[in-house]
């Protein structure tokens, strides 16, 4: 089911948060996937946690050389997402991971609904992933493949 891991864990580059709100340390549920997302896609993909939504707009249009269309300030300014791919060959992003961690009770959507309608305007893949303890590598590889520029 799962592959056992045998190296020490290291995700490279991961860098600093962007995040300026306060939300930039990372909680067990992310640590915990990040560990699995690496093992998934460190060899095609670079990995960047909580990142603003405004750093990855710019990257965008960066990259596609297009005009980036008007959102609201208050849509997307401290907004951050939490877990970008991102291409090792150019950093264009791929796509957008969110990890749902959150109690069934305490899921009222308005985030990741307002994450999917930005994504789905600039074309940009956008995956919401349920936490758990583990994460069948195989599975999470076969999700992300499509995403990922070989």
């Amino acid at each position: 089911m799962l592959q056992e891991v045998t190296r020490p864990y290291s995700a490279a580059p991961l860098g600093p948060s962007l995040a300026s709100n306060g939300t930039d340390a990372l909680n067990h549920a992310h640590k915990n996937f990040l560990h699995f997302l690496d093992l998934a896609v460190s060899r095609d993909a670079f990995i960047f946690t909580r990142v603003l939504v405004t750093d990855v707009l710019q990257n965008i249009y960066l990259h596609r050389d297009t005009h980036a269309p008007e959102f609201p300030e208050y849509a997307v300014s401290e907004q951050t997402f939490d877990f970008v791919l991102c291409s090792k060959r150019d950093l264009s992003v791929l796509a957008i991971l969110c990890l749902d961690d959150r109690k069934p009770q305490h899921r009222d959507g308005y985030k990741e609904d307002n994450h999917l309608q930005l994504c789905r305007t600039i074309k940009l893949p956008y995956m919401q992933i349920e936490a758990h303890c583990g994460y069948p590598l195989e599975q999470m590889q076969s999700l992300l493949r499509p995403y990922l520029k070989y």
